[in-house]
C-alpha cells in the first residue's frame, strides 16, 4: 500500500475543504430575506428583501413558503417582481396577501381576533436577473433555503453567480497545495539524506520510495541501519 500518497491525498482535501469553506464564509449573500408583513385585513403583503451585491437588480422570482405556528407547512407560491433594486438597498415587494378571505395574518402582524388563523413562512429566491441587456439571470440552482423545525423565519440565501472563491481564496488554496507539494519533496528528500548518511545509495533508496512510499522507506533504512561494505560519506 503506498501510505503517502494516501497521507497526501488525505491531507490536500482537508486543506482544500478547510479553504473552501472560509472562502465561502466570507461571501455574503446575494439576496437576503429581511420581513414579511400581513395584517388581517390587507389584500396584499410585503415582503422586504436587501441585495447584498454591488450590482443592481431589475427582476426575481421566488418562492413563499408558509407554516402554521408549529411548523407544518400550509402551502407555497411562487412570485415574480419586475422591482429594481439598488446594490446594498433593501426593497419591499408587493404580493398578493396569503388567505386574507379566511383572516389569515402574518404571526408578527396584527390579527383579527383571539384565536383567529397565524402563520410562518420562509423565503427562497429561485432566480434573479442583474442585467437586461446581456441576459444575465441565474437560476435555481443556486438556491438555499433556511427554515428551522419550530417554523421560526430565517433568511433565506442566493447567491446569483457570486464567485465563489475570491482572489484571496483563490491564492491560498494555491498556497495550500504548494505547502503540500513541499511536504510531498521533502520526504524524498529525507529519504536521500537518510540513505547517504547509512552509506547506501541514495538514488536506489529514492527509486524505492517513489515505488514503495517514502515513509515506508525511512521506516526500513531505520532498521536496516548503516551499511557494513564501509561506504559512508566524508566529512
Amino acid at each position: 500500500m503506498n501510505i503517502s500518497k494516501y497521507y497526501f491525498t488525505s491531507l490536500v482535501c482537508m486543506l482544500l475543504s478547510a479553504v473552501c469553506f472560509a472562502a465561502n464564509a466570507g461571501v455574503p449573500d446575494s439576496v437576503s430575506f429581511v420581513s414579511y408583513e400581513q395584517n388581517w385585513v390587507d389584500p396584499t403583503a410585503s415582503v422586504a428583501v436587501k441585495n447584498n451585491t454591488n450590482r443592481e437588480i431589475h427582476s426575481m422570482t421566488f418562492r413563499i413558503t408558509y407554516y402554521d405556528m408549529n411548523g407544518r407547512q400550509l402551502d407555497y407560491r411562487d412570485y415574480d417582481s419586475d422591482e429594481d433594486i439598488d446594490p446594498g438597498m433593501t426593497k419591499k415587494i408587493e404580493i398578493d396577501a396569503y388567505e386574507n378571505m379566511r383572516g389569515y395574518s402574518y404571526y408578527k402582524s396584527r390579527a383579527g381576533y383571539a384565536g383567529s388563523h397565524r402563520f410562518k413562512v420562509s423565503f427562497q429566491l429561485l432566480n434573479c436577473n442583474f442585467d437586461e441587456d446581456d441576459g444575465d439571470v441565474y437560476g435555481d440552482d443556486d438556491y438555499a433555503t433556511k427554515f428551522d423545525a419550530v417554523g421560526t423565519d430565517v433568511g433565506t440565501a442566493n447567491r446569483c453567480g457570486a464567485a465563489f472563491f475570491s482572489g484571496f481564496g483563490v491564492l491560498l488554496t494555491l498556497s495550500v497545495l504548494l505547502f503540500c507539494l513541499g511536504v510531498c519533496v521533502s520526504l524524498y528528500v529525507l529519504v536521500a539524506v537518510m540513505a547517504q548518511k547509512r552509506g547506501r545509495s541514495a538514488a536506489l533508496w529514492v527509486l524505492v520510495a517513489i515505488v514503495g512510499s517514502p515513509l515506508l522507506a525511512i521506516v526500513v533504512l531505520l532498521l536496516v541501519g548503516r551499511s557494513t561494505n564501509g561506504n559512508f560519506p566524508s566529512h
